[in-house]
């Protein structure tokens, strides 16, 4: 990517005030056809910078949706693309979509490039997307959270990654049978040295009834 440009993007994730981020991805989407580049990448970009958009508008869903999938059909390799869009539909609980675009991905294309926090992201996001379309959670789908949440356990500091998707599906599932062992670990996870200063105790104490009692109130 141009140097220029990935710093203009750049800058914009600092932007604290929605309607300046606002103005300046705008400002940034009319300008980037004046950018060479190939038009994978072209589609991609405009497809992030849609998805960075503070504020939800069907105009807004359109564009990230309609460049990202431009930018695949150009080129099924490109991860980026695909790891975009599948924020995008977790997002927006169009959990079918997130499994689809993520369960053939290498995550370990980003553990490679020193990411481990992204892997355990995008893995976190697929796990989350398969409990939530289950009815029942079974063994395969408990040990693959098992070992998301060991490798939370053993991140090292310098990699941060907080698991709230993770600990928001326990919440969001916790009628569903099998959850309670899920529960259990992720009740230790958050209450680690390296993830107890990330959740409150309002949240560690209703991760603690649903494993004693199955569920919190509502």
């Amino acid at each position: 990517m141009n140097k220029k440009l990935d710093n203009l993007i750049t800058d914009i994730s600092l932007i604290e005030d929605d309607n300046l981020k606002t103005k300046e991805i705008q400002k940034v989407l009319k300008a980037l056809d004046s950018y060479e580049m190939d038009d994978y990448q072209l589609f991609y970009l405009k497809g992030c910078l849609w998805n960075s958009l503070p504020k939800e508008s069907v105009k807004r869903d359109i564009n990230v949706v309609d460049n990202l999938k431009k930018s695949i059909q150009l080129n099924e390799n490109y991860i980026f693309s695909k790891t975009e869009l599948s924020y995008f539909y977790f997002d927006k609980k169009e959990y079918s979509k997130v499994v689809e675009l993520l369960s053939p991905l290498d995550f370990s294309f980003f553990e490679e490039k020193d990411q481990i926090w992204k892997s355990l992201k995008l893995k976190e996001l697929l796990l989350v997307s398969k409990l939530g379309l289950v009815d029942k959670v079974d063994k395969k789908l408990t040990n693959d959270f098992f070992e998301l949440i060991s490798s939370y356990t053993f991140l090292p500091e310098e990699e941060l990654a907080v698991p709230r998707e993770l600990v928001d599906s326990i919440f969001n599932n916790k009628e569903k049978e099998g959850i309670r062992s899920i529960a259990k670990n992720v009740y230790q996870l958050v209450n680690s040295n390296n993830q107890k200063d990330y959740f409150d105790k309002e949240v560690r104490l209703n991760l603690k009834k649903i494993v004693n009692n199955g569920s919190v109130p509502n």
